[in-house]
């Protein structure tokens, strides 16, 4: 719950009322940052950030939707055999 209001806050903050890609993308990138900062963590460390990241860079890199979701599906994939480091499943 809080790191998704964090998400959606620093989102709802920096995109304009009518954002173009380039403007969602600057405004997703500070959105994770923030999600990062709260949740003390890193891409690495088998949590949100870890489909988060390669989302942002998809939509940064010019990807269709289509492919954005292809690869926030391969990357939420990618989270199953890692050790969680940080947040609840840490310690389930």
């Amino acid at each position: 719950g809080p790191l998704f209001g964090t998400l959606f806050m620093a989102l709802g903050k920096e995109i304009s009322a009518e954002p173009d890609r380039a403007n969602l993308t600057t405004a997703f990138g500070k959105a994770i940052e923030a999600v990062a900062a709260r949740g003390k963590s890193q891409v690495g460390q088998k949590t949100m950030l870890d489909v988060l990241q390669p989302v942002h860079d998809a939509l940064a890199g010019g990807k269709t939707v289509a492919e954005i979701v292809d690869i926030a599906d391969a990357a939420a994939e990618a989270t199953v055999p890692m050790k969680a480091l940080r947040g609840r499943a840490s310690f389930l």
